[in-house]
C-alpha cells in the first residue's frame, strides 16, 4: 500500500510526464514528482542535499497534450516494484517517497543519472532516507520548523501522541518508518 505523499507523488509524475511531452512516465517523472511537493520529508531531505525541483524540472513542452494517457515506462515500472521491496525490507507497511528514491536510484535510467549526479546513489540514499535510526530531527531555517517523534509502543500510544500534537496545532507531514514528521505550527 502507498502512503499518501506517494499517492501523491504518482500523480505528480503523470503531470510531469504531460507537461513535458513525454510519450511515458519515467523515472525521471517519478524523481519530479518527488521534489515537486516542497513539503514532504524526503523532498526537504533531497533539498538539503543539493538537489530541488527548480533544478530538476525541464521547461514545458510547447503544445504539449496535457490530456492524453501516458503509460509508465518499463524502468519507471521497475523502479515503483523496488520501491516497493524497499519499503518491506524497512518493514514498513506503507510504500513512501523515500522508497521510490530509492527505488529511482537502483533501476538507474534519467531518473538515476539525476540522483548520480548529485552524488546520490542507492546505498547513500537508503541508509540516509529508508533506516529510521539515521533520519535525523532538523528544523529548516528555509521553511517552517519540523518535530521528528519517534512511534513506539503499541497503536494506542501512537494515537495518543499524535493527538496530542495535532491539538497543539502540529501538522502531520509524512510518516517515514516509525517516525512522524509534523510542520510545526506557525510562530512556534
Amino acid at each position: 500500500m502507498r502512503s499518501p505523499a506517494a499517492r501523491q507523488l504518482i500523480v505528480d509524475a503523470e503531470e510531469e510526464a504531460a507537461r513535458t511531452g513525454s510519450a511515458g512516465v519515467g523515472t525521471e517523472h517519478l524523481l519530479l514528482g518527488v521534489l515537486r511537493d516542497p513539503e514532504t520529508f524526503t523532498a526537504r531531505l533531497l533539498e538539503a542535499w543539493g538537489l530541488d525541483y527548480p533544478a530538476v524540472a525541464p521547461p514545458d513542452a510547447p503544445g504539449a497534450d496535457t490530456k492524453a494517457a501516458r503509460p509508465f515506462t518499463p524502468g519507471a515500472k521497475k523502479a515503483l516494484e523496488l520501491a516497493l521491496r524497499e519499503s518491506m525490507q524497512a518493514r514498513n507497511p506503507l510504500i513512501g517517497p523515500e522508497h521510490v528514491v530509492v527505488g529511482i536510484a537502483v533501476e538507474g535510467g534519467a531518473g538515476g543519472a539525476i540522483l548520480a549526479s548529485a552524488g546520490l546513489d542507492a546505498d547513500t540514499l537508503r541508509r540516509r532516507l529508508c533506516r529510521p535510526e539515521a533520519l535525523p530531527t532538523f528544523a529548516l531555517s528555509s521553511g517552517p520548523g519540523f518535530r521528528v517523534v519517534e512511534l513506539e509502543g503499541d497503536a494506542l500510544e501512537w494515537e495518543r501522541r499524535l493527538n496530542d500534537l495535532a491539538e497543539r496545532g502540529y501538522v502531520l507531514v509524512e510518516i517515514v518508518g516509525q517516525r512522524a514528521v509534523f510542520r510545526s505550527p506557525l510562530g512556534a
